[in-house]
């Protein structure tokens, strides 16, 4: 088992926040297969049941591999600093973005056709980024 303090806090946050967001987009991902999911006010079932059985499944290994993960890593942190996590995250939430802005979108999509909603879009973006900015501020990073 690799000890925390052999590696960069900055390391093993970043690996602890990427396992972590995994974990909630499988929660996702298996809410969805297995019921309504709460974002969409209508979602049409196009899986039978053999393709949501072998996604679950599939799940169960994926969860099995980031189980090992953590215990290689050691990644039940002892008293993180909250701080360093939300930085962690709020960086993945940067990331996310990135290649969300319209000009991105049009290089490796084509173009936008309305151009209202290529400035909603970016304008979207500028709002979330502006206050992961500010959660960035106010923990003090």
């Amino acid at each position: 088992m690799l000890r925390q303090d052999a590696m960069q806090w900055q390391h093993y946050n970043r690996i602890k926040a990427s396992m972590d967001y995994i974990e909630r987009l499988l929660r996702d991902v298996e809410k969805s297969i297995d019921s309504e999911y709460f974002i969409y006010k209508k979602v049409k079932n196009d899986l039978n049941d053999e393709q949501r059985r072998k996604i679950k499944n599939r799940i169960s290994e994926i969860y099995i591999i980031l189980e090992d993960a953590k215990e290689y890593f050691n990644l039940e942190p002892n008293s993180p600093l909250l701080s360093k996590i939300i930085y962690v995250d709020c960086g993945l939430i940067w990331e996310a973005l990135e290649d969300t802005w319209s000009f991105k979108m049009e290089k490796s999509s084509g173009a936008i056709r309305s151009r209202k909603q290529k400035e909603r879009l970016d304008d979207f973006i500028n709002k979330i980024l502006k206050h992961t900015k500010d959660i960035e501020r106010i923990i003090g990073k």
